[in-house]
């Protein structure tokens, strides 16, 4: 017989179970709680990591429902800033990118309109100033693929901009913004 968890408990029990790749323990930890009808902040949070967890195995259509579930949860939360919610956007543009590009846009943009409202101070946390700086990268990338290089050429260089402010220097998210540019010219 499962044990009973808080919710919170719920949440810390399954991101350990991910931390060890207990894939299948933290899915039935995932559903025994939600199963519970969590608050709408904690019920975001594991199904996005229901979401993380199908993508990783590559069901790509059930990682889309769960993260579109996760964001119904966190505007339940009425959290419309919240970092995780961003995350969760971007998650799901990425899953979306090759099936529907026009809707995988709408959740790029809503996510970097989120991490603008930080006002920067998110660019303080790596994993945060990455996630945003990734973000305008795909939609950069969107806006190349279309011929829309002007828009391109925007992103990449606010792409640029962040990885400045966040004082990221040098690696693969900053090479792409460089590459981008190079390619569609930066004049």
């Amino acid at each position: 017989m499962p044990r009973e968890r808080t919710p919170k408990q719920a949440l810390s029990d399954a991101a350990g179970a991910i931390a060890r790749g207990q894939f299948r323990m933290a899915g039935e930890i995932i559903d025994q709680a939600l199963a519970t009808d969590p608050p709408p902040e904690i019920a975001a949070e594991l199904l996005t990591m229901a979401g993380v967890m199908a993508s990783e195995k590559g069901t790509s259509s059930l990682a889309i429902q769960k993260f579109e579930q996760a964001i119904v949860q966190f505007d339940a939360a009425e959290q419309p800033n919240h970092l995780r919610l961003a995350e969760a956007l971007s998650m799901l543009a990425n899953e979306l990118v090759q099936r529907d590009p026009i809707q995988a846009r709408g959740h790029l943009l809503r996510s970097v309109e989120i991490y603008a409202a930080q006002n920067g101070s998110h660019l303080r946390d790596k994993k945060a100033a990455q996630q945003h700086i990734t973000a305008v990268g795909q939609l950069a990338m969107l806006a190349e693929l279309e011929g829309d290089g002007s828009t391109a050429r925007q992103y990449y260089q606010q792409g640029l901009t962040l990885c400045d402010q966040a004082r990221i220097r040098s690696g693969r998210i900053q090479e792409l913004m460089v590459e981008g540019l190079a390619r569609i010219g930066a004049g």
